[in-house]
């Protein structure tokens, strides 16, 4: 099974984008991604939540018709430039974080590094998921 990721939702919602509306066979519709068919549904329904898209379901597939956000969101860089905004500001709080304490007195300073090691933490679990 592969995993959902960024590039891959970009690549359904520029195809989606590139035909405004589209019935989707989810049988036929998710061997082009090398994906499940429940995963593309769920992707799917991520862009109907974030009203990137108007799902009109039935058994099997859908209706989708692509709305303005989805034109948009991909122009700001979609799902991968969301990603990356979020490694570069949790980076941002590293450093300043790290800035933070050797300015700090001591006492205060073992809470700084806690809060810096978390967030160093989490920027490296997004590395490997990406």
């Amino acid at each position: 099974m592969n995993l959902i990721t960024p590039q891959l939702k970009d690549a359904i919602l520029q195809d989606l984008i590139n035909s405004d509306e589209i019935q989707i066979e989810y049988s036929e519709y998710a061997p082009k991604y090398s994906i499940s068919e429940n995963n593309l549904n769920m992707i799917l329904r991520q862009f109907d939540s974030k009203s990137l898209v108007k799902i009109t379901s039935y058994k099997g597939g859908c209706i989708v018709r692509v709305t303005a956000n989805a034109h948009d969101y991909i122009l700001h860089g979609g799902f991968v430039a969301q990603e990356e905004i979020l490694k570069a500001n949790i980076e941002k709080l590293g450093l300043e974080l790290e800035l933070l304490s050797k300015e700090l007195e001591p006492k205060l300073l073992d809470k700084a590094e806690k809060i810096a090691s978390l967030a160093h933490n989490i920027l490296t679990a997004l590395r490997l998921f990406s």
